[in-house]
């Protein structure tokens, strides 16, 4: 049996998403000057994937980017919820030295 992924039938809601996330996160880290902010969407249609993920990529010059995932599809998180993802990945990071 092939494979099939299901893509999104409405590529413009998923943009707005996209872009409404990445402010949400932009507004969480408040002034943090040289990070770059990434948001994606994944969507699989197969079991093994897990299903819709929404994806933010936080990228800073000379550091490993920090991968930051909600089990949710990107057009339906939550301020709140990015807002938790962000606080969970601060707190596992390691301090810096």
């Amino acid at each position: 049996m092939p494979l099939r992924y299901k893509y999104s039938r409405r590529p413009e809601i998923r943009a707005e998403a996209s872009v409404r996330v990445a402010h949400w996160v932009r507004g969480h880290m408040g002034d943090a000057d040289g990070i770059s902010v990434g948001v994606s969407g994944s969507e699989c249609g197969h079991a093994a994937c897990g299903g819709n993920d929404t994806i933010i990529l936080l990228m800073r010059a000379g550091e490993p980017p920090v991968r930051v995932k909600i089990a949710k599809p990107i057009e339906m998180v939550t301020q709140a919820e990015v807002a938790d993802a962000l606080m969970s990945a601060r707190r596992s990071r390691p301090a810096a030295s």
